[in-house]
């Protein structure tokens, strides 16, 4: 599944992510830094919402061009937003170790691919989520 953070694309497993929703609720800070609460809007409880920039770190404040939202089986109740959501079907995907010079400590992605002209780094749900809360402490 494609999902894309304003010029960051993530590759993970469909498997691995859950069905998209579309983002409709009011969107407030939490206690928590670099998490944000949703409303449901159906008399259920806020749910927890994380939002990554550009460079998959935790963004300070809600960023309002974010439509979707999806969950993540290995931890409910965690919401992310994403400026698109896409399963990709019948493609061929070759995945290409990051360069070294690319690769820092907690890292959540080691692969990318190409689609034409853009790259969309390749990960798994485990390792993204292991980040976002790596990157809140």
């Amino acid at each position: 599944m494609l999902l894309r953070a304003g010029r960051l694309q993530l590759l993970l497993p469909q498997v691995e992510v859950g069905a998209a929703e579309f983002l409709d609720g009011a969107v407030q800070p939490s206690l928590e830094r670099g998490f944000f609460e949703v409303a449901s809007g159906d008399g259920q409880p806020s749910r927890l919402l994380v939002a990554l920039s550009d460079r998959m770190d935790l963004l300070a404040e809600p960023p309002q061009a974010r439509f979707l939202m999806t969950a993540f089986p290995v931890r409910p109740g965690i919401l992310m937003c994403w400026d698109g959501v896409q399963v990709l079907l019948d493609v061929d995907i070759t995945p290409r170790a990051l360069p070294p010079a690319m690769m820092a400590p907690g890292t959540p992605v080691s692969e990318y691919v190409e689609f034409g002209e853009e790259i969309a780094f390749v990960g798994d749900a485990d390792r993204l989520l292991a980040h976002v809360f790596s990157a809140q402490d």
